[in-house]
């Protein structure tokens, strides 16, 4: 899994120059604070009812400290539900914590009104680099809430996991990040590759596309390299998996050509491991050396789909329904359902777009 570059960040904010602040988040502090000017409150006029009107104030104070952030969904998010959940350690296995929050999407968006995150939560960012500095990630993600109890059931698929982790800082805020736009109290930050410092978004517009709807249907085309002669040629598309019952589509081989992909493979074609559920599809055109007008096992594999000189497959993720599953495929930049991959001759899989498919053809130019 690509990793985020927390190290990064910490050497980064260890290595900025200039002054810091001390500053107050403005958000409400914990309750053992509360108690104790509610204490002070109490001694010092024992025979009023103060104390009940210092507690409204108190929770006034509180409603008045939040802040609102709000995430930006890209379409209607009708039945879908929104949660954050604490980030403990990026690198971890396991990276989540506890669940701070969960609301029902409105439209297009979904608003969280939050105040200072739970004491567990917050840790200091770099004692030695950033003493004082304190900080809670977190990571949003939204499911389809079928029963409509934002409360995440195990059947109920995830479709969209965020970039962009609302980050909650508090204390010695140094120079340098306030000038690059980071705030005491709630941020929105995107870790980018090659960045010095994570990219800083508006927390009332918090993009989480729900990119893990999946794609059930796929349409792949192609031609076929000169030279090829189509007489007894078959095109078919084969799982990677060992002991398949039986290939995804076999059909004669045309110029051009198309195959169709729709709703998921069989369940024999899958890969499972952490929640997530994977089948690699291939296109090769094969011999029909017995002539029977099928796939057998008498038949030879001949060409692959090539993208120039690059191997394209077929990949489809079923929707995932663990956080984890969610996050690793966000991460990767990938979706549910099907999308096209391209795999190199050294083995690395990228994933290819739909302007790039122009070119693909049954080739000898590539191999699997």
């Amino acid at each position: 899994m690509k990793s985020l570059p927390v190290t990064l960040l910490l050497l980064t904010l260890a290595a900025c120059k200039g002054g810091s602040i001390s500053t107050d988040s403005g958000l409400d502090d914990s309750a053992a604070d509360d108690t104790e000017e509610g204490d002070a409150d109490a001694d010092s006029d024992a025979d009023s009812d103060t104390d009940a009107d210092t507690d409204a104030d108190t929770d006034s104070d509180a409603d008045a400290d939040a802040q609102t952030v709000t995430f930006d969904l890209g379409e209607d998010g009708g039945g879908v539900a929104v949660q954050l959940v604490n980030i403990t350690d990026f690198e971890a296995e396991d990276p989540f914590g506890d669940e701070l929050d969960v609301v029902a999407a409105s439209g297009s968006t979904a608003s969280f009104l939050l105040g200072r995150p739970p004491e567990d939560h917050i840790n200091e960012l770099d004692p030695d680099g950033l003493p004082g500095l304190y900080v809670a990630f977190y990571f949003a993600a939204a499911w389809d809430d079928k029963n409509g109890d934002t409360t995440k059931s195990s059947g109920e698929a995830y479709l969209g996991a965020g970039r962009v982790f609302p980050t909650y800082f508090e204390g010695e805020m140094p120079m340098s990040l306030l000038l690059a736009g980071f705030l005491p109290g709630w941020n929105a930050l995107e870790f980018v590759d090659g960045q010095d410092l994570p990219s800083v978004y508006p927390i009332d517009a918090v993009p989480l596309p729900l990119a893990l709807r999946p794609t059930l249907a796929y349409t792949l085309t192609g031609g076929v390299a000169e030279g090829i002669d189509l007489t007894g040629r078959g095109l078919t598309v084969v799982t990677s998996v060992d002991g398949a019952s039986s290939a995804l589509v076999d059909q004669a081989l045309t110029n051009p050509w198309s195959l169709s992909f729709s709703d998921a493979p069989p369940d024999d074609h899958f890969e499972r491991d952490g929640g997530l559920g994977t089948a690699v599809e291939i296109p090769l055109s094969y011999l029909d050396l017995d002539g029977s007008g099928d796939l057998t096992d008498g038949d030879a594999a001949a060409e692959a789909v090539c993208l120039d000189d690059r191997a394209v497959a077929m990949l489809y993720v079923e929707p995932p329904t663990e956080l984890y599953a969610a996050y690793v495929l966000t991460l990767q930049g990938l979706g549910a359902g099907w999308s096209p991959l391209a795999v190199s001759a050294d083995g690395s899989i990228s994933t290819i777009t739909e302007a790039e498919l122009v070119d693909v053809q049954v080739s000898g130019d590539c191999s699997l």
